[in-house]
C-alpha cells in the first residue's frame, strides 16, 4: 500500500507543479493569455490521482483480505465474483491473479470521487467507518450521516483556487485499524 500512496503523492507534486507554472506565467505574461486551463490540468490531475489511489488500494487491501495477512469485512466477503473466476482460482490453487482480475474488471469502471463511493470502496478492506473516523481525527463532531460532503483538508493551490482533497487515514494500512 506504501507504493500506493507514493505515486499519489508524486502525482500532487505534479500537481503543485503546475500551479507554480501557472504562477510563473501569470506574472510574465498579460490577462489576454487564458493561463485557466492549467489549472483545470491541475484539478483534474489530482481527483484522478485519488481515484486512482482508492483503486490501488482496494486492490492491494483486496489481495491481503484473500491471502490472510488482513482481515476479512463483511463487504469482502459479499464481493461478487464470476464463475470463470471462481473456475481459474480451482485450476489455479495458491494464485490469486484470478482475484487480481476480478476486483480490476468489477471495480475499473467505477469513479471513487464521491464520498459514498470512496466509503463503500474502503468497505472492502476495512470496517472503519471512514468519513466518521476522519471527522473525528479533524476535530469534527458526528452530527449526521451528511458528513462526507463536509469532511477534508483544504490544500491552498493559490489565490482564489482551493481544491477540497479527501484524504484516507492511515488506520486504513492495518488489520486492526491501528495507526503504524
Amino acid at each position: 500500500m506504501q507504493v500506493a500512496l507514493e505515486v499519489f503523492r508524486a502525482n500532487v507534486r505534479r500537481s503543485r507543479d503546475l500551479i507554480a507554472i501557472f504562477r510563473a506565467m501569470r506574472i510574465q505574461t498579460t490577462q489576454v493569455l487564458d493561463l485557466t486551463e492549467v489549472l483545470r490540468a491541475a484539478l483534474v490531475n489530482t481527483v484522478s490521482s485519488f481515484d486512482l489511489f482508492v483503486h490501488e488500494l482496494v486492490r492491494i487491501g483486496m489481495l491481503e483480505s484473500y491471502s490472510s495477512e488482513r482481515a476479512k469485512t463483511k463487504a469482502f466477503l459479499r464481493f461478487q465474483v464470476t464463475l470463470l473466476g471462481v473456475l481459474e482460482a480451482i485450476s489455479n490453487t495458491g494464485s490469486s491473479s484470478w482475484l487480481e482480475q476480478e476486483i480490476r474488471g468489477r471495480l475499473g469502471h467505477q469513479s471513487f470521487q464521491l464520498p459514498d463511493n470512496v466509503a463503500d470502496a474502503i468497505r472492502l478492506i476495512s470496517e472503519v467507518e471512514l468519513w466518521n473516523e476522519m471527522s473525528a481525527m479533524l476535530g469534527g463532531v458526528v452530527k449526521s450521516a451528511v458528513i462526507p460532503a463536509r469532511v477534508g483538508i483544504r490544500i491552498n493551490l493559490g489565490p482564489n483556487t482551493t481544491l477540497l482533497v479527501r484524504i484516507l487515514d492511515s488506520r486504513l494500512r492495518g488489520n486492526d485499524g491501528n495507526r503504524e
